[in-house]
């Protein structure tokens, strides 16, 4: 049996047969609050954290240009008992028809995967990091330059030493098919991983999602959008590898589903993609990527760019054995909520029905229990932001902290959020008093730490060792 707030249901699939009949509607973005216990470092001991910090130049002696930022990759234990720092200077260049000078470093516009403000400001950042499952090697795309950008691998060592290795794509004619790869999405077995990338067709205003088969050396394009303006977002692997989920942002908001091996099946519920295999859905994102981007560097805050913040960072989830997939899209309003759908396409539903403001950035726990994800009081109010979790038997909803605006007025922006590998602990990256930093928070939500207090810069885009 299947409890679903005031109503019991058979539980023969899961959610999909028991609908929920209570509106989230009476639930408010409460005012700021913060977990009231405090997480002792000896407990976080056995975890390794990977995750990005930009220091600003001038708490450098670097020759940079004003507002520039330098970057680094860091790696620590959960106790800060060892940490360690990767910067260009350990990055080798790999081949590229694009470079043909030597260089000392990879090109200076990004460091190390973390987006730099020479390209776009570290705080803006998303999830840039990619462990390989169940093992040492953290993969990432190093270069906002869309000539030049290139994957990268490196080995990490139980006393967190490290060597660079051969890249993810063993050959380097991928730019024969797009440009600007962002994001590496292994599949659960290693053995594959999906990319987005701008194609050639259609250039960078529009983009793709590419699967990568490594013994094979073999890639293939998974959605076949032709037109400008389509911006293909995110992608997720279904536990049992023969999935790929794929999100959409702006101008588009919705999922498309994609069987892979031997029966190649797709499907979309999404708006305005101009793709042969849509479903129409009559409510749609009208913003882009461009537009966030753009506000980044002009500092303005429009509704345009807050909408465009769903292109980075809602990734479809798995759930119920990939028998469902809940991730972000347009509701009647025009709002961003989260939502539910069988993996054949049918049922489609809102998972929190009513619930105020806009949800995006859903990430489940792995034992399939707990979605944890971030709420916004109102579409135009960037006053506060709201981690919250709901518990996908109970539906039981909890409003773990409210982080409210820094003072300097700058845009409020939830860079990353990843769960350990035991479901223990919820890491995010979120303004916090003057900067950003690496908040770790426990399943129950009643302790947390500030995990890089005392490091001067933005830290961003937290992955935890599986």
């Amino acid at each position: 049996m299947l409890k679903c707030f005031m109503i019991i249901c058979v539980a023969v699939v899961g959610l999909s047969s028991c609908k929920t009949k209570t509106s989230f509607s009476s639930i408010e973005v409460l005012d700021e609050h913060y977990p009231a216990q405090q997480i002792e470092l000896r407990n976080l001991s056995a975890y390794q954290i990977a995750f990005c910090l930009g220091v600003d130049s001038n708490l450098n002696s670097v020759n940079l240009r004003e507002g520039e930022k330098i970057v680094s990759l860091r790696i620590s234990f959960g106790d800060k008992s060892k940490d360690q720092v990767i910067s260009t200077n350990y990055l080798r260049i790999h081949p590229s028809p694009y470079i043909t000078q030597p260089q000392a470093g990879h090109p200076t516009n990004d460091d190390v995967g973390c987006i730099s403000s020479a390209g776009r400001d570290i705080r803006f950042n998303t999830h840039e990091l990619f462990w390989k499952p169940y093992n040492n090697s953290l993969a990432f795309v190093a270069g906002f330059d869309p000539m030049s950008a290139d994957y990268r691998l490196f080995e990490f060592q139980d006393d967190l030493t490290f060597s660079e290795k051969d890249p993810p794509i063993t050959f380097h004619d991928y730019n024969k098919y797009f440009m600007a790869p962002r994001w590496v999405y292994w599949s659960p077995d290693s053995w594959q991983f999906a990319t987005l990338g701008s194609n050639i067709r259609i250039g960078n205003a529009g983009s793709n999602i590419w699967l990568y088969d490594i013994p094979a050396q073999k890639l293939q394009e998974v959605t076949h959008f032709t037109r400008v303006g389509n911006e293909v977002a995110t992608a997720a692997w279904s536990n049992n590898g023969k999935m790929l989920a794929v999100g959409y942002g702006g101008p588009a908001s919705g999922i498309a589903v994609a069987t892979l091996g031997e029966q190649k099946q797709y499907f979309e519920i999404s708006s305005n993609t101009h793709s042969n295999q849509v479903r129409e859905w009559p409510h749609w994102i009208t913003s882009s990527l461009f537009n966030l981007l753009k506000g980044m560097y002009d500092g303005k805050d429009s509704t345009e760019n807050f909408n465009a913040e769903l292109a980075a960072n809602s990734t479809p989830v798995w759930i119920n054995y990939d028998q469902q997939v809940i991730f972000v899209g347009a509701n009647t309003k025009g709002k961003a909520s989260l939502f539910i759908v069988n993996s054949d396409g049918s049922d489609l539903h809102e998972l929190l029905p009513g619930l105020p403001g806009i949800a995006l950035m859903p990430r489940l726990s792995p034992d399939g229990k707990i979605l944890a994800f971030a709420r916004f009081p109102d579409w135009n109010d960037r006053s506060k932001v709201e981690i919250a979790t709901v518990d996908l038997v109970s539906m039981e909803f909890h409003s773990v902290a409210v982080f409210p605006r820094l003072l300097d007025g700058s845009i409020l922006f939830v860079s990353g959020m990843d769960w350990s590998s035991d479901s223990k602990y919820l890491a995010l990256s979120v303004p916090y008093k003057d900067e950003s930093e690496i908040l770790i928070i426990s399943k129950d939500g009643k302790s947390w730490i500030n995990f890089t207090e005392g490091l001067n810069g933005d830290a961003v885009s937290p992955v935890w060792k599986p």
